[in-house]
């Protein structure tokens, strides 16, 4: 009997030991990987592709808006009740007794893919907190039917609900952002002073990007923006003629913001200053012929004629195109031909470069009335100044240094001839404060460029400004706005990189269109996939004439490729995943259809929600649908790529907000701008995004950090007033 005791006792402690030695085990796995998460794996080890653990900063991120804010407390930007605006990284703001400075701003599955449609359904959104997906407040049931102040898709048969339409919103509404203005606004005596510009000849992405440029340069100099007809864009349609404003809702911008951006057609430019006594903008094409026939014999009479102040620059323009601009009074009639200005419209190839230019560009840009500087963005930075920084006390606002204009821009230039990729690896990972002092900001934009061309009140004197974009590499504007314009007061850089975000978005109908489908997209994989808040993935794969100029950069992989690369941490197996492509045979994708649950195209929703969207809108579309995966793989080179990771980036800020004290252990991945997005090639840049990515060398071959992270510093919530 005593035996049989003793053997139980054995028993029981045999069990008690292995569940005590378990426990053992698994606390010491935690705290090793408590160790380990703070090791921030990213920063150490560059070729790693790192996922951060569901968990990592969210709970921290959360306590911290609790202990810094009324729960009820409705927030600044106008988005939630009950949510805090966020966290910050390190105080940006090094100097707390800065004073203002001038700027104003004070005051597709395994089987055959098909839709799946519907009523949408709310999600919970508790997914990963590298999402750009926003949080959804716990509890408050009624969001369903709440309209949202920054987005009403009423007109456009919805969604209705705030979770869906809140989904798709990364801009802000900042009061205070409207009193910015312009320092060169009024400074010339010239009265109203214009920017004139054309499009560039390429995709529309391409021409988004200069449009930025035009946009920001405009309203930085004060100056009326001019805009031209609509042209062609590579990659929408062939033959048809669009203008920016059909993608973005430019008149609404221009209503709310008189004074800060404002708009003129180019017809109404050529009636108000084309006149004889202004520009003299050829349009009486009566006795065309005539006329210039009796200045080609002058001229072969006289060579020297044509070279020199003989004939004004009017003249010498139709001569250097008589073969190509005319009006047939014939057919058209005296009225229609003397006033004709269709000749805008006409293009064409360069002698130089052998590819097409406008003669509207050709007319300007050697005007004698007109500055037109020569200022490609991988020449130079173009600088906004704060002009008259020698009279201001400048160590305080942390602008520039006390001395002469001339003598500061060598000071920022110094050091800046050295070794290219040593300074740029430098800010690996390592970004610069956005109210860093300008020598600070400009070393990491200026990369191998010339100089600095400064826009200073000398150019501001002249009424007529012209930027011109050719394939000449000193005329050549290929790159993003924020890192070809510098300004000098850093409140004003943040401002217009707010303004690009907050104003300069996409029109409604395009934004409501994308909303319903990403919202179809979360109900098909919680209700039939299982995934409890809607996740999936997404990707652009660019397949056409990308392939065949970056060949020997890795661009053209396949399928079987692109999915092994991407199938163990990045776009796991068993995953609902959205596919942007230009590829019209999606046989390329059957390997991504083996694998993944769900493969969306955005072919998919034709049916269900694109039969009245014009076609020309599909592109924005699809990269409104892509920036909404939870982890997005993307085409380096590609602008297309490209805009989809600004968003992303955007919406990764939006419960951000940089002006709060950090009391974290490290801080959280959206002070470095780190957003959980991927490139499937060339193999050194897949993981890029995973530090902070500073500005690279060429500046357009993906969207940059720069363009999102804490630009809502000194602004809102916590902002302190002194800064």
């Amino acid at each position: 009997m005593a035996s049989k005791q003793r053997e139980r006792i054995k028993a029981f402690l045999l069990v008690v030991f292995n569940l005590l030695a378990a426990n053992t085990f698994y606390l010491c796995y935690v705290c090793m990987y408590i160790l380990s998460e703070d090791m921030d794996v990213s920063e150490h080890h560059p070729e790693q592709v790192h996922v951060p653990h569901p968990e990592a900063h969210l709970l921290e991120n959360q306590k911290l808006h609790h202990r810094l804010h009324n729960p009820n407390h409705i927030e600044w930007n106008g988005f939630r009740k009950g949510k805090a605006n966020g966290t910050v990284e390190r105080n940006e703001n090094k100097n707390k007794n800065e004073n203002n400075s001038n700027i104003n701003t004070n005051t597709n599955n395994r089987n055959e893919h098909q839709t799946d449609t519907g009523n949408k359904q709310k999600h919970t959104g508790e997914g990963h907190p590298q999402s750009t997906r926003n949080e959804k407040p716990h509890g408050n049931e009624t969001n369903n039917t709440q309209q949202h102040p920054l987005l009403d898709c009423t007109r456009y048969g919805g969604p209705h609900d705030f979770d869906s339409l809140d989904e798709m919103v990364y801009w802000k509404h900042i009061p205070e952002d409207a009193t910015y203005q312009s320092r060169f606004k009024n400074k010339g005596d010239k009265g109203e002073q214009f920017l004139t510009f054309d499009t560039d000849m390429s995709g529309f992405n391409n021409q988004r990007m200069v449009f930025e440029i035009n946009v920001a340069t405009a309203i930085a100099t004060g100056r009326t923006l001019v805009m031209p007809r609509d042209r062609v864009m590579d990659h929408i349609h062939k033959t048809h003629k669009f203008a920016m404003d059909d993608f973005f809702d430019l008149q609404k911008i221009a209503g709310e913001l008189p004074d800060i951006l404002k708009l003129m057609t180019i017809d109404d430019y050529i009636s108000q200053e084309g006149g004889p006594e202004k520009l003299n903008i050829p349009r009486d094409f009566t006795g065309f012929g005539k006329k210039v026939g009796e200045m080609i014999r002058e001229i072969q009479e006289d060579k020297t004629r044509l070279t020199s102040n003989y004939y004004n620059h009017h003249d010498k323009f139709l001569i250097n195109h008589v073969n190509d601009l005319h009006c047939n009074v014939t057919e058209h009639g005296e009225e229609y031909c003397s006033n004709y200005t269709d000749w805008i419209n006409q293009r064409h190839v360069s002698k130089t470069h052998g590819i097409w230019q406008f003669y509207l560009d050709e007319f300007f840009h050697d005007h004698p009335k007109v500055v037109c500087p020569k200022w490609g963005s991988s020449i130079c930075l173009l600088t906004i100044p704060v002009f008259d920084a020698p009279n201001h006390n400048n160590t305080i606002i942390n602008t520039t240094d006390n001395t002469s204009s001339s003598d500061r821009f060598k000071a920022w230039m110094k050091d800046l001839d050295g070794n290219v990729w040593e300074r740029q690896n430098s800010f690996i990972g390592n970004p610069p404060l956005v109210n860093d002092p300008p020598k600070k900001r400009v070393s990491e934009l200026y990369q191998a460029r010339n100089g600095l061309c400064v826009y200073d009140q000398n150019m501001q004197q002249s009424k007529y400004y012209h930027m011109r974009d050719t394939a000449d590499r000193e005329s050549r504007l290929i790159g993003h706005w924020y890192d070809y314009i510098f300004f000098e007061d850093w409140k004003e850089d943040l401002w217009m990189k707010r303004f690009m975000r907050d104003k300069l978005k996409y029109n409604d109908l395009i934004q409501c269109t994308a909303a319903k489908i990403v919202a179809d997209i979360r109900k098909t994989s919680k209700t039939l996939y299982n995934h409890p808040d809607g996740q999936f993935h997404s990707m652009h794969v660019r397949r056409t004439d990308l392939t065949k100029f970056y060949k020997d950069y890795d661009i053209d992989r396949n399928a079987s490729e692109i999915y092994n690369e991407l199938k163990r941490h990045i776009v796991p197996k068993d995953s609902v995943v959205f596919v942007a492509t230009d590829e019209a045979d999606k046989h390329w994708f059957d390997v991504f259809r083996e694998n993944y649950q769900r493969v969306y195209f955005l072919d998919d929703f034709v049916e269900g929600y694109l039969k009245d969207i014009p076609k020309e809108y599909y592109g924005m579309i699809d990269q409104l649908v892509a920036s909404r995966g939870e982890h997005f793989v993307g085409t380096y080179y590609s602008t297309f790529t490209g805009y989809i990771n600004r968003l992303r980036g955007y919406h990764s800020q939006k419960h951000y907000n940089p002006n709060l004290v950090n009391s974290l252990r490290k801080p959280p991945r959206e002070a470095k701008g780190i957003i959980p997005s991927w490139f499937y090639s060339p193999k050194t840049k897949i993981g890029v995004y995973q530090r902070y990515a500073p500005v690279g060398s060429t500046f357009f071959e993906m969207e940059y950090p720069l363009a999102w992270r804490n630009i809502d510093f000194g602004v809102g919530a916590g902002a302190d007033p002194t800064a």
